[in-house]
């Protein structure tokens, strides 16, 4: 869900706390692994169709995942059940990401944001800023990365989400990183561990 661990351990020359930073989020690359299921879950999340499509997607046979989501969409269209279509595609777009297929990712994600519940489905707003900002920041546009970033952590703040109010600054910090600002990267780092840690999900921090 975050971004890949390359983009965190890259070694850059020991300044400005830069080995407590990479330090820090390793750590928080693997805590953030393990909180996202705290994250509020919508109706969607315990609709079968969507639960078929998420479940084929992490199997991580992206090629599979396409074609049983593109059928779930079908039948969650079919019955008018419009939170879990937009949830779907959501997968879709994130599914053809990994399948490198840049514009079927932009179709699905537009399909997304134009969707009719999507302007009232703070969740998949969550999700959609992050995997927008996500593949921005893997092209490099860091400042527009960070912008969607820190759009998302409004929205987890609204929601008063602690896990994913975690993961927003994790991606924050990655963000701060990539342009070397090692004194915010270290700032966001530390939010969200102290963060994680008010969780007191022995699972999460054990």
């Amino acid at each position: 869900m975050t971004i890949t661990e390359k983009h965190i351990i890259r070694r850059k020359p020991d300044a400005c706390g830069c080995l407590i930073i990479k330090v820090i989020a390793l750590t928080l690359l693997a805590i953030t692994q393990l909180t996202i299921s705290h994250a509020k879950t919508t109706t969607s999340d315990f609709s079968p169709y969507y639960m078929a499509c998420l479940e084929s997607f992490r199997s991580q046979n992206f090629t599979l995942a396409k074609q049983v989501c593109d059928k779930n969409l079908a039948l969650a269209q079919t019955e008018q059940d419009q939170n879990t279509e937009l949830s779907i595609l959501l997968v879709l777009s994130n599914t053809y990401k990994h399948l490198n297929d840049d514009a079927m990712f932009e179709k699905y994600l537009a399909l997304a944001e134009t969707h009719p519940m999507f302007s009232i489905n703070d969740d998949i707003r969550y999700k959609w800023l992050r995997l927008k900002a996500i593949r921005l920041h893997h092209l490099k546009n860091f400042q527009q990365s960070r912008q969607l970033f820190t759009q998302a952590l409004q929205i987890a703040i609204k929601l008063d989400e602690p896990a994913m109010i975690s993961d927003s600054h994790v991606d924050l910090g990655i963000s701060a990183k990539a342009i070397e600002d090692y004194k915010t990267a270290l700032t966001h780092y530390s939010k969200s561990l102290e963060l994680t840690r008010n969780l007191k999900d022995l699972q999460a921090i054990g």
